[in-house]
């Protein structure tokens, strides 16, 4: 195998490491659909207080995992993407 092919896989792999990573945040979606539920509940019936509470609690998790719990796997990622140029 050459060194190219090998560089290749590493990075697919370090790829699917650091997705598996992000897609394994949920703790901020779950909070906000439990926060949009008992807001809805109490003062605003309807589905969008859940909806956007989601929204927003998935979007904190894809920051969270990317900034703070897959920071590893992310800077693998950017390792191998700079050293294949």
């Amino acid at each position: 195998m050459s060194t190219s092919t090998n560089n290749s896989i590493e990075e697919t792999s370090a790829k699917e490491a650091l997705s598996n990573c992000l897609l394994s945040q949920y703790h901020f979606c779950a909070g906000g659909v439990g926060l949009g539920v008992a807001y809805s509940l109490k003062y605003k019936k309807g589905l969008i207080p859940m909806v956007a509470a989601g929204v927003g609690g998935t979007l904190a998790d894809l920051i969270w995992g990317r900034v703070v719990a897959c920071k590893e796997e992310a800077k693998r990622v950017e390792y191998l993407a700079s050293s294949e140029r």
